[in-house]
């Protein structure tokens, strides 16, 4: 018994050979990644993309879509996973040069006047468009909030889409999706 609370007794049912505490671990680590495939599903789902309601109907066609809705699933949970700079990923390993620089001029429309309301990250971290892109999925970034969602994050990516092409235009630059 720890303090006052009795501690809890995990099993966890694998058909993988566990002999030691590491092979253990290697398995719940295994398992626990399991949440962000769940959470891959989610977003090209209902709660996100909503591909489901394509009225698409030609094979070819409809993998498209699907493919480019995992991609910017997997982009969304990228900066859901970055957004307090744990994982020190690069931005440059998910934005393009452009891309760059338009969240850097975001960023300044984005930011406050106070400290709190600043991008506390570095702008080559990918924490820094994590912050970015969730301010226009509606977080409004404040500490006293819980950190922005995936559904947040992707409906950011959305709006930050909708930008670009107007930031292309506005710059001679042709986006074509």
């Amino acid at each position: 018994m720890v303090g006052q609370q009795q501690p809890v007794h995990w099993r966890l049912l694998t058909t993988h050979q566990v002999t030691d505490f590491q092979q253990a671990r290697k398995i719940i680590d295994w398992y626990a990644q399991r949440w962000w495939i769940e959470q891959l599903f989610r977003t090209v789902k209902l709660k996100g993309l909503d591909i489901e309601s394509s009225e698409i109907e030609d094979y070819k066609r409809l993998a498209k879509l699907a493919v480019l809705a995992i991609a910017a699933a997997v982009k969304a949970i990228q900066l859901t996973k970055a957004r307090d700079a744990s994982i020190g990923q690069t931005l440059d390993s998910a934005f393009d040069s452009n891309e760059l620089s338009l969240l850097k001029a975001l960023n300044q429309q984005l930011q406050g006047k106070t400290d709190k309301q600043k991008n506390p990250y570095h702008h080559k971290q990918l924490a820094f468009a994590s912050w970015i892109i969730a301010r226009p999925g509606g977080w409004k970034a404040l500490p006293s909030l819980k950190p922005p969602g995936l559904i947040t994050m992707i409906n950011g990516i959305k709006r930050f889409q909708d930008i670009k092409q107007g930031w292309g235009l506005k710059n001679g630059l042709m986006y074509i999706h």
